[in-house]
């Protein structure tokens, strides 16, 4: 065609419509910080195997095998949830296909919870091999029996696949674990894959889910999936996201499911492989509820595994985004520790001006680790020169109590007899109406005091911890918060700032701080 044809049609290409499709973005995402990936070579290869990879998956790809300057992966755990037919299959093979032939991964172990669904990866990942003559030449053999398949390359390098069970992956060591299938995971089965991991090269393990139902997810205690998702909101607030990557694509609370725009937002792939017709056509047959679940991916809340302490709805009436303690301010310190892992929070509590109280968590002090809190308290004890430092001395921001009393700051130290008091001082002035709030008692001599409201601003660090908590028996007839198993240092910390606050000699306000930030 000449160059004159070419300009007697300019409109052939542009009068085309656009075709929508949904987004390319997840709504909640948190990675480790990165400055190189191995992720672009892996979306190479699987395209030259005849699957080219969505915007959306590419880019998953890319995060997942970020690497360190080391050249090891940013991120130990992954986890990837959007809603089926979406394509996290895709993702998973781009993985598979990567380590088996570039990364030269010597085991690679994908797991399902049933049987049929691990049955299906692997006829997946075998059609690919299959129908590309450079894969093919690398592949020694490609195993078919019922619980044996897999595929062993020339080199020795082999991608398993099983189906999950309690024991299944024990003696396995593989460099890389797929558990497709997520929300099915128990931290029992985890717990049987894991410390196989422990003394390969560079490990990974990569979790694939769509958002769980009610009735496939584990009690609280065992879900792995949830603990993971915690941990994820915990870093998108503003901690340290340590070595896990994080992609979901969900709606925001609240959002209307009979919303097209809501649609696309909670699948990458409509307008791709998913119609907009098929969708309608799902609400219409599902309804509401389980439409939000199975094609938004909302996760359910049910009084078994969320908002155990206090309600959603009594957390929700007690926010009020402008919210303002007065002088003086208490601030609590508290610190979590369990399975090698270490998070620190400071928080603080003031009296407001109508004499209701407030509890906050400053701006970006609720991290991992625990080599920034005495400095960091020494920034807020020079700049808003607080009443007290709270902490709890049997806990283990017990530890950090020297510290900060050799740095100057003058801690107030909750004895056990003390901690029910403060948890009740959070709980009651947030649940109690303000007919029902008479006196409690604090302190070592018996003495009351008015129980006031507690208000708090909407501070995603707070509410994901409330989310997520359960209490545990303390002395004789009191509870407390049970960190056993869950960051919860924001409660901590506010809660320990309210008892210091409460317990002032003079706890009345004396002149306005406009803004501690």
């Amino acid at each position: 065609m000449t160059g004159s044809a070419l300009k007697s049609r300019p409109n052939v290409t542009s009068s085309r419509p656009r075709v929508r499709v949904g987004s390319q973005t997840p709504r909640l995402r948190s990675v480790p910080a990165y400055s190189r990936t191995a992720g672009d070579d892996a979306v190479a290869l699987i395209a030259a195997a005849g699957q080219p990879l969505d915007e959306w998956q590419a880019n998953v790809v890319r995060d997942i095998l970020a690497m360190r300057d080391d050249g090891t992966w940013a991120a130990f755990e992954t986890c990837l949830i959007t809603q089926r037919q979406n394509g996290k299959g895709a993702v998973i093979e781009a993985l598979e296909l990567a380590g088996l032939f570039l990364f030269g991964e010597q085991m690679i172990l994908h797991s399902a919870h049933e049987y049929k669904t691990a049955q299906e990866a692997f006829l997946r990942i075998k059609s690919l091999i299959d129908g590309c003559r450079d894969l093919r030449r690398h592949v020694k053999s490609i195993r078919e029996a019922n619980g044996e398949q897999q595929v062993i390359l020339l080199s020795g390098a082999r991608l398993r696949f099983v189906a999950r069970s309690k024991g299944s992956g024990r003696g396995f060591s593989g460099q890389r674990n797929i558990l497709d299938e997520a929300y099915a995971l128990t931290r029992t089965q985890l717990a049987a894959l894991l410390p196989t991991m422990s003394a390969q090269p560079n490990p990974q393990v990569n979790l694939f889910s769509t958002a769980p139902d009610v009735e496939t997810m584990p009690p609280p205690e065992e879900a792995s999936l949830l603990s993971v998702r915690e941990r994820a909101l915990t870093a998108i607030a503003g901690a340290t996201p340590g070595r896990l990557a994080y992609h979901e694509w969900s709606p925001p609370d609240g959002a209307d499911v009979a919303d097209a725009d809501v649609w696309y937002e909670c699948n990458p792939a409509l307008g791709i492989r998913i119609s907009e017709e098929y969708v309608a056509s799902e609400l219409a047959a599902l309804g509401p509820e389980k439409f939000a679940v199975e094609r938004l991916g909302v996760w359910p809340r049910s009084a078994d595994d969320r908002w155990r302490v206090v309600s959603e709805e009594r957390w929700l009436a007690a926010q009020d985004t402008q919210s303002q303690p007065e002088d003086p301010l208490v601030f609590g310190v508290a610190v979590y520790r369990a399975d090698g892992k270490v998070m620190s929070c400071i928080g603080l509590a003031g009296v407001r001006r109508d004499g209701d109280l407030h509890v906050e968590v400053p701006q970006m002090d609720h991290r991992s680790g625990t080599g920034w809190v005495v400095e960091r308290a020494k920034e807020l004890h020079e700049r808003w020169r607080p009443a007290r430092w709270a902490v709890d001395a049997s806990s283990p921001a017990g530890a950090l109590i020297p510290d900060l009393e050799a740095a100057g700051l003058p801690v107030e130290k909750l004895a056990a007899r003390h901690v029910a008091q403060a948890y009740g001082l959070l709980v009651d002035g947030m649940t109690r109406t303000p007919a029902e709030l008479t006196e409690i008692t604090v302190g070592d001599d018996g003495a009351t005091k008015p129980a006031r409201r507690v208000w708090h601003r909407d501070d995603p660090r707070l509410t994901v911890a409330m989310a997520s908590a359960t209490s545990r028996p303390v002395g004789s007839d009191g509870s407390t918060w049970d960190s056993r198993t869950n960051d919860l240092t924001p409660l901590l910390a506010v809660s320990n700032a309210l008892w210091g606050l409460v317990t002032l000699p003079d706890p009345e306000p004396v002149f306005f701080a406009a803004s501690w930030r």
